[in-house]
Formats: structure tokens, sequence, C-alpha cells
């Protein structure tokens, strides 16, 4: 399905329901699905909409602000140690620089794919091919 990541209700699940590629990355990742709602909710939100309609953006509907807030502050604390261990990594040579380049051609191949549809086939064929870049990344066996 192509996904232009402007969905306004029911964020992650929908997405997920109609995109493979999508439901292995979110399954295959440190964020839980409600950060990663959350997060879909922050960014497709205007600048200056309540916190209110924010929440209400939510795929479990039932949540309070403090929830909410919670949940998005714990979300952008991941992420920035996930990066932080990106860096770590390169800095003890665990993931080594001639690795990076084959990192950047799978970002640059997600980029390209959430926008267009593509079958199952070329879903599972990229699946495979992440985690193959993904293995040869690793220095330790």
């Amino acid at each position: 399905m192509i996904i232009h990541f402007c969905i306004m209700l029911d964020m992650l699940d929908t997405i997920i329901k109609e995109d493979r590629l999508l439901s292995h990355l979110v399954k295959e990742n440190y964020l839980t699905r409600a950060q990663l709602d959350t997060l879909l909710c922050e960014k497709k939100s205007e600048p200056n909409e309540k916190l209110v309609r924010r929440v209400k953006k939510r795929d479990k509907k039932s949540i309070t602000l403090g929830a909410y807030l919670h949940t998005k502050s714990q979300a952008q604390e991941k992420i920035k140690r996930i990066l932080k261990t990106i860096i770590l990594l390169i800095y003890l040579d665990l993931l080594p620089e001639e690795s990076i380049p084959a990192l950047l051609k799978i970002i640059e191949l997600i980029t390209k794919l959430r926008t267009i549809d593509i079958t199952e086939e070329e879903a599972e064929k990229t699946i495979r091919l992440i985690d193959e870049v993904l293995k040869g990344a690793a220095v330790i066996s």
C-alpha cells in the first residue's frame, strides 16, 4: 500500500496493517508501539494544536494527558540513547566506518519505499537486505 504519512486517526495500527515492511520494522525496533504511535501523532499535529487533540489521534484513545506526555518523553529519550549508542559503537570501532555507506543506502532505500506501492515479495526482499546489511555491520562474531 502507498503510505504518505498523512494519517490523522488510528495512526500506527492503520498503517502497519497496510505495510509489510513497516510491520517488520516495528516488531524489530527498540521503541514500543505506544511510543511510535505518540511520535506519529506529534509529527502529524499542527504546531499550535492543543494537546487534547493530539492525544485523540492515538490508537488507544483512553490515555491521560500525563501518560501521553510521559510516553512522548520516554520515546525521545530512547531515540537519543539509540543514536548515542550508534556513535559509541563507531567510536569503539565496533561498528566499522566502512559499514556506514551500506547503512546510508538502506536509509535511502527505505525513504523511497515508504512513498510507493511495493509487493509483498519486494517487502520481503527488502527485509532480507536490511538483515544482511545489519549482520555484516556487526564486527563481533
